[in-house]
C-alpha cells in the first residue's frame, strides 16, 4: 500500500535525475562563442594602459587558451555525462583532494556569478555616458537590476529558451568581430603608415605590469571553453565537444587580430581605458560613420551574451557538484523542462550582491581571482593525473599552473590586496553557506518544497493561450518600433554628436526581449506537441500489441526501433534482443538499405534449424521528415507446403507425358543420324588437318601458312602492311582446375565465336595452342587499324560468358607485331608478337602491347640479374644479413632481432630485395638463399650469446618461405642447422606469412607441428593483408601475430586503421598470441599501440636494421636493458 512518504520520496526520485538532453548541438555551440565576444570588455583596457605592448599579453594567453580548449574537450569524452564543463572536470581530476576540488569549482562559479552585474554595470555606463550627452539623468540602479534580471527570468522558462535566445544574437555578434579583427588587419596591411608587425618597444614592460594585466585578460580570454559545460543537455554531446576545436582555431583571429588592430590604431590620450571610444578610434578608419553604431552594437551584445552565458553555465556547476554529494542535493533539483530553478535562484542572489560593489575594478579583482584559482586547479590536476589517456600534456599544464601562480599572486596585488584577498576566501564563504542552507529549516531551501511546485499543474486550461502570445509578440515589436522612432527623432533634434549611439542600446536590449519572449510563447507549445507525441507513441504501441502477424518499425537504415509481441513468437528472440538489430541481417534476402527493398517478398528464415518460410511487406515512409518505414511479417510455412505439393503432382504428370513424347522422336531422330554421320565423318576428316577439332577455328598450321603468304606479299609490296595480334587467356588454368576441362572446353568455343564477331571478312583468327589464340589482320594502313582491334577484343571478352548455370569472367593479354621488311620467316613475327604478349602479361594481365626493340633489352636485363644472383649464391660473399630490433612495448626493452638478407653487387651496388626475391622465388633459388639466412642467422645468435653472456636471452627471428616449407626434408634441416650451429630451439622464431599457410594448409600444419615439438616458435607474419580463415587460426601451432606496417602506417595521423589493428590484438590475445607491430616510426603510433595493448614493435622510431658490428656495440654497451619506448 503507498503511503504519501512513499510517493513524495518518488517524486524526488524523479527530480534529482540527469539534466534532460534538450538541446541541440548547434544551440550547444552558441555558448562556446562568449569568450571570444568577451574580448571587446578587457581588450581596449589593456590596450589603453600597455599601449602595443599589449599584444604580448595577448599572445601568451593565445597559447595556453588554444590548448586549454583541445584539452577540456579529451576531458569531456571522458566525462560526455557531467554538466557545468571545466571545474566539474577538474573536481575528478583531483579526485584525491575533494576539498580543493570544491574550493576551485566554487570559486568558477562565482567567476561566472558576478558576470551578470558586472555586465550590467558596464551597459548602465554606457547608457549613462549616452544620457550625459543628452542632458538627461540616467536611472542607474533601476537599469543594473534590470539587465541583471533579463537572462534569469528567461532562464526560469528553460534551457531551450535560453540557448535559442543566445544562439539568436551569438552568431551575428562574432561575425561582427571577425568582421572587425580582419577587415581591420586587412586595412593595416594596405596603410604603411600604421603597419607594425611587432610592438615599438617591450623593454619597458616590468614582469608585474605584464601580470597585472595578464590577470585582467584571464578572465576573457581561458572562457573560451564554456561549450563543455552543455555537454551534459546535448542531444549530440561528441558533436558538441567538436566545438572547442572550432573555438580553438578562432581565438588567434579574434584575439590576436583584435589586438593588433587596436595596437596599430592611433594612441588618443585623451579616450583613457573608455571601452567604447577605444573602439571606436581603432574602427573608424575603416568603418567610417557607422563605427559608433556598430561597437555600440557590439558592447551591447557582448554584455546580453556574458550574462545569457553565466545564467546557463553557472547553475550547472552546482547542479553537477549536488549530484557528486558536493554541495546540498536542492542543488541537482531538475524540472522536466531542463530548469535548474534552486540554482538560478541562488545564482540570482550572488549577482545582485555583487551589484553591490559598483565598481567594475573590484568586481573583476575578485571574479578574476577566482577564476584564475580555478583554471590553476585545472592544470594541477592535469598534471597529478598525468598518466591517464583523456590528459593530453600534462607537463605543459605544470608550468602554466606555475605561470598561473605567479600570476595569481603578482597581478592580484598589483590591483588591490583587499580585493585579492576576498576572492581568496569567496569559495570558502560559499561552502559555509551551503552547510548554512542545508541546516535551516525554510521551506523553499528542501527539496519538498520544489517538487510540490513541480508537479501541481493548473486546473484552469486557458484555450485563448496561443491568442494571448500572438498578442504580445505584436504588441512588443509595436513597441520596439515606436520606441525606435521617437528616440531617433530626439537624437537627430537633440544631439549633433556621431559618437551617440544610445538608439543602438535600445535596438539590442528591446530585441533581445523580444527573442526572449517568443521563446517563452513558444517553447510552452513545443512542449505541448511532444506530449502529444508521446501519448501517440504510446496507443500506437498498445495497437500493435494486438495485431497478430509481426509488425516492425525500422529507420533508413534498417534498424528495428519498435516491434509488437509477435516478433518474439516468430523470431524466437526477445524484444528487447530485437531493438538494434538490422532487419536484414535477420531476413537475408534484404540487401542494402530499407528503400532499395522489394515491397513485397517472400523469404526462408532458420529458426532454431527450423526453416520458415515467410512473407514480408514494406511500406513507404511515413514521414517525410523521419524516415521511418513499417514492415508486416507474416508466417506463411503451411501454405507453401501445401502449394509445393500441387506442384510436386503437376510436375509428376508432365513428365510422364514428356517421356513417352521423347521416345517416339529419338527413335526418328536415330535414324537419321545414322545417315548424316557417314557425310560428317568424310568432311571432318578433310576439316580436321586444317583446323582446330574444338573450336572449329584454323589451326597452327594454317596459320603459319597464311602469315607466310603474307610476308612473300610485303616483299613484294613496299606499301603492304599486316599484323600478327597473339592472345593469351588470363588465368585460364583457375576455370580448368574449378569447373573442369569441359567447361575449360566450352569456354574457349565461346571465346572462339567472339574473337571471329569482331574481325573483318579477309582477317583470320586461329587457335595456336591450349588457351592461345593468334590473328593476323591484312592490308591494314598503320598500327593503329591492330590497336583497335585489340581494343574490341578487349571490350567483347570483358563481358561474362554464361557457361551452363556458371558465370564466368576472363580476359586476356594481348601481344601485336607489325610486318616489318626484316621478316622472312613466319616464326620470326609469331615470336615477336609472343614477347609483346608475355610483356602485357608482365604489366598486369588484360591489356595488350605492341612491340618494340625495348622489350629485348628488358628480357636480357632479366637475364642478367638471375645470372647474377646465382652466381651469388654459388659464391656466397655477396649476402649480408642485417638485424633490426624488436622492442617489447611494455618495458621497452629489445627482446630480440629480425634477420633481414641484403644484397651488394660487385658493380650494381645494393639491390634491393623487392628486386631479386620475387626472381628467386620464380626460379626456385629462394630455398638455398633461404638456407643461407637461416644458418647465418642462428649462428650469429649463437656467438653473442657466447660473447655477452650476461644479456637477456635474446631471440633471433627468420623469414620463412613458401618453397621451403614445402620441401621434403624442411624439418630436418631446420633441427641440423640448429645442432650444427649450436643455438638453442628455442631462440629461433620462423616468420610465415598467410597467404603459404592457406595454399598449402595440411602440408604447413603438419610441418609446423613438427617445428613447434622442436620447441621452435611459429609468426605469423604481414597479418590481415592476406585471405586467411579465421576458423584455422585456432587450429595453428602459432605464438605470434604480426601487424603489417601498412595498418600501422595511419593509426597515429587520423586513426584510419586503428579499428582494425584493435580487432587482430583483441583477435590473438582472445587465443593466446603475443602481437607485434611492423614499421612503428611515430610517437603517435606507439602511444596507439600501446593503448590497445600490443605486446611488441619495430621499426625507424626504434632501431633502424642495423649490420651485425652494430648490433655488437648495443650488446658491448648493454643498450639492450635500455628503455627505447622513452626516445
Amino acid at each position: 500500500m503507498l503511503t504519501n512518504n512513499s510517493i513524495q520520496a518518488e517524486k524526488n526520485q524523479n527530480l534529482v535525475i540527469r539534466l534532460p538532453r534538450t538541446l541541440s548541438y548547434l544551440e550547444t555551440w552558441g555558448f562556446g562563442l562568449t569568450g571570444h565576444v568577451g574580448w571587446i570588455g578587457t581588450a581596449p583596457i589593456i590596450h589603453a594602459a600597455l599601449g602595443s605592448k599589449a599584444i604580448l599579453v595577448w599572445f601568451v594567453g593565445t597559447i595556453v587558451s588554444f590548448l586549454l580548449n583541445l584539452q577540456v574537450q579529451s576531458l569531456g569524452r571522458r566525462w560526455p555525462d557531467v554538466a557545468g564543463g571545466t571545474p566539474n572536470y577538474t573536481k575528478r581530476l583531483l579526485k584525491n583532494f575533494p576539498g580543493l576540488g570544491r574550493y576551485v569549482a566554487l570559486g568558477y562559479f562565482f567567476s561566472w556569478a558576478a558576470a551578470p552585474a558586472l555586465y550590467a554595470i558596464i551597459l548602465t555606463d554606457l547608457i549613462k555616458v549616452n544620457f550625459e550627452t543628452l542632458g538627461l539623468s540616467c536611472p542607474e540602479t533601476l537599469l543594473k537590476v534590470v539587465f541583471t534580471a533579463i537572462p534569469f527570468i528567461v532562464a526560469f522558462s528553460g534551457s531551450r529558451a535560453l540557448a535559442l535566445l543566445h544562439l539568436f544574437f551569438v552568431f551575428p555578434a562574432i561575425l561582427l568581430l571577425l568582421l572587425f579583427s580582419i577587415q581591420g588587419v586587412l586595412w593595416l596591411g594596405f596603410s604603411t603608415a600604421s603597419f607594425k608587425l611587432i610592438p615599438t618597444s617591450t623593454h619597458t614592460l616590468s614582469f608585474e605590469e605584464w601580470a597585472k594585466w595578464f590577470f585582467l585578460a584571464s578572465y576573457s580570454i581561458y572562457a573560451c571553453e564554456t561549450t563543455s559545460s552543455f555537454v551534459a543537455d546535448s542531444h549530440h554531446p561528441y558533436k558538441t565537444l567538436k566545438f572547442l576545436t572550432v573555438a580553438a582555431w578562432l581565438i588567434p583571429p579574434v584575439f590576436l587580430g583584435g589586438s593588433w588592430v587596436l595596437m596599430c590604431s592611433t594612441p588618443n590620450p585623451r579616450i583613457g581605458d573608455d571601452t567604447f571610444l577605444n573602439l571606436v578610434a581603432a574602427s573608424k578608419p575603416f568603418w567610417g560613420e557607422y563605427a559608433p553604431f556598430l561597437v555600440t552594437l557590439l558592447i551591447t551584445v557582448s554584455c546580453l551574451l556574458s550574462s545569457a552565458t553565466a545564467v546557463s553555465n553557472s547553475p550547472r556547476i552546482l547542479y553537477q557538484l549536488a549530484l557528486d554529494r558536493q554541495l546540498s542535493p536542492i542543488f541537482a533539483l531538475v524540472s522536466h523542462q531542463g530548469v535548474l530553478a534552486p540554482a538560478i535562484l541562488v545564482t540570482f542572489i550572488i549577482s545582485l550582491l555583487c551589484l553591490n560593489l559598483g565598481n567594475v575594478s573590484q568586481l573583476v579583482t575578485v571574479a578574476g581571482t577566482c577564476y584564475l584559482m580555478s583554471i590553476m586547479g585545472l592544470h594541477l590536476g592535469l598534471w597529478l593525473c598525468r598518466g591517464e589517456p583523456q590528459v593530453l600534456w600534462p607537463w605543459w599544464s605544470l608550468s602554466f599552473f606555475f605561470l598561473e601562480t605567479v600570476v595569481l599572486i603578482v597581478g592580484g596585488l598589483a590591483w588591490n590586496w583587499r580585493d585579492f584577498s576576498v576572492g581568496l576566501l569567496l569559495p570558502i564563504v560559499l561552502m559555509i553557506g551551503d552547510v548554512a542552507l542545508s541546516r535551516l529549516r525554510f521551506a523553499p531551501l528542501h527539496p519538498e518544497w520544489w517538487t510540490q511546485r513541480y508537479y501541481t499543474r493548473s486546473s484552469k486550461n486557458n484555450s485563448d493561450f496561443v491568442v494571448l502570445q500572438v498578442i504580445v509578440l505584436i504588441s512588443l515589436i509595436c513597441i520596439t518600433t515606436t520606441s525606435s522612432w521617437v528616440i531617433r527623432d530626439l537624437l537627430d533634434r537633440v544631439s549633433t554628436n556621431p559618437q551617440n549611439s544610445l538608439l543602438a542600446i535600445l535596438l539590442v536590449t528591446l530585441s533581445f526581449i523580444g527573442v526572449a519572449i517568443a521563446c517563452w510563447t513558444t517553447l510552452p507549445q513545443i512542449v505541448a506537441i511532444d506530449e502529444a507525441r508521446k501519448q501517440a507513441r504510446n496507443l500506437f504501441i498498445t495497437t500493435l500489441d494486438t495485431v497478430p502477424d509481426t509488425v516492425l518499425v525500422l529507420d533508413e537504415n534498417g534498424t528495428i526501433c519498435q516491434t509488437n509481441a509477435a516478433a518474439e513468437e516468430l523470431f524466437q528472440i526477445s524484444v528487447e534482443q530485437l531493438l538494434g538489430k538490422k532487419l536484414n541481417k535477420i531476413l537475408r534476402y534484404y540487401r542494402g538499405k530499407p528503400k532499395q527493398w522489394s515491397i513485397r517478398s517472400e523469404q526462408t528464415l532458420r529458426i532454431n534449424q527450423c526453416l520458415r518460410i515467410v512473407e514480408s511487406t514494406i511500406s513507404q515512409p511515413f514521414n517525410s521528415q523521419v524516415r521511418e518505414y513499417v514492415v508486416i511479417v507474416r508466417d506463411i510455412t503451411k501454405r507453401k507446403l501445401v502449394e509445393e505439393e500441387l506442384i510436386q503432382y503437376r510436375y509428376q504428370l508432365e513428365r510422364l507425358v514428356l517421356e513417352r513424347t521423347i521416345e517416339l522422336i529419338r527413335v526418328n531422330q536415330q535414324l537419321q543420324q545414322d545417315i548424316i554421320k557417314r557425310q560428317q565423318a568424310q568432311e571432318q576428316l578433310l576439316h580436321n588437318s586444317l583446323h582446330d577439332e574444338l573450336t572449329g577455328l584454323p589451326n597452327q598450321r594454317l596459320f603459319m601458312e597464311r602469315v607466310q603468304r603474307a610476308i612473300e606479299r610485303t616483299q613484294q609490296q613496299s606499301n603492304y602492311l599486316f599484323a600478327v595480334l597473339f592472345l593469351d587467356l588470363d588465368r585460364f588454368k583457375v576455370v580448368n582446375d574449378s569447373l573442369g576441362h569441359l567447361m575449360g572446353n566450352q569456354l574457349l568455343i565461346a571465346i572462339s565465336h567472339r574473337l571471329k564477331s569482331v574481325l573483318r571478312g579477309r582477317d583470320i583468327v586461329a587457335r595456336f595452342g591450349g588457351d592461345e589464340f593468334t590473328i593476323l589482320i591484312e592490308e591494314i594502313e598503320d598500327i593503329n587499324i591492330a590497336i583497335q582491334v585489340a581494343e574490341r577484343i578487349k571490350k567483347i571478352l570483358a563481358l561474362p560468358f554464361q557457361l551452363n548455370e556458371h558465370l564466368v569472367f576472363t580476359n586476356a593479354s594481348i601481344g601485336i607485331a607489325l610486318s616489318k621488311p626484316d621478316y622472312e620467316q613466319s616464326a620470326q613475327i609469331l615470336r615477336d608478337a609472343d614477347v609483346a604478349m608475355y610483356r602485357a602479361k608482365s604489366l598486369g594481365k588484360a591489356r595488350y602491347e605492341v612491340f618494340d626493340q625495348k622489350m629485348h633489352e628488358s628480357a636480357s636485363l632479366l637475364l642478367e640479374l638471375e645470372t647474377a644472383l646465382r652466381n651469388a649464391l654459388l659464391k656466397q660473399e655477396e649476402f649480408r644479413l642485417d638485424y633490426q630490433p624488436i622492442i617489447s612495448l611494455t618495458t621497452g626493452k629489445i627482446i630480440g632481432f629480425e634477420a633481414l638478407i641484403r644484397w651488394y653487387h660487385p658493380e650494381r651496388g645494393f639491390i634491393s630485395p623487392q628486386d631479386f626475391i620475387p626472381l628467386a622465388e620464380e626460379t626456385g633459388m629462394i630455398v638455398s638463399i633461404g638456407e643461407w639466412v637461416l644458418f647465418e642467422a642462428c649462428q650469429q645468435m649463437h656467438r653473442w650469446h657466447q660473447q655477452f653472456p650476461s644479456s637477456l636471452p635474446l631471440t633471433i627471428n627468420v623469414n620463412f618461405s613458401g618453397k621451403q616449407i614445402t620441401q621434403a626434408d624442411v624439418f630436418k634441416q631446420v633441427k641440423h642447422i640448429l645442432q650444427e650451429t649450436g643455438l638453442e630451439p628455442c631462440c629461433l622464431k620462423l616468420e610465415i606469412t598467410e597467404t603459404l599457410l592457406m595454399d598449402n594448409f595440411e602440408l604447413a600444419t603438419t610441418v609446423l607441428s613438427q617445428l613447434t615439438e622442436l620447441n621452435v616458435e611459429m609468426h605469423m607474419d604481414d597479418f590481415g593483408t592476406g585471405y586467411s580463415s579465421l576458423s584455422y587460426l585456432h587450429r595453428l601451432p602459432i605464438k605470434t601475430l604480426k601487424i603489417d606496417r601498412s595498418f600501422v602506417t595511419n593509426i597515429g595521423s587520423q586513426g584510419e586503421n586503428l579499428e582494425i589493428v584493435r580487432a587482430i590484438v583483441t583477435l590473438a590475445h582472445n587465443l593466446n598470441m603475443s602481437v607485434t607491430a611492423e614499421g612503428i616510426e611515430t610517437i603517435e603510433q606507439l602511444a596507439q599501440l600501446k593503448a590497445l595493448q600490443c605486446d611488441y614493435g619495430q621499426g625507424y622510431f626504434f632501431l633502424p636494421p642495423i649490420e651485425g658490428a652494430e648490433v655488437e656495440k648495443l650488446l658491448a654497451a648493454n643498450l639492450c636493458c635500455k628503455n627505447f619506448l622513452n626516445r
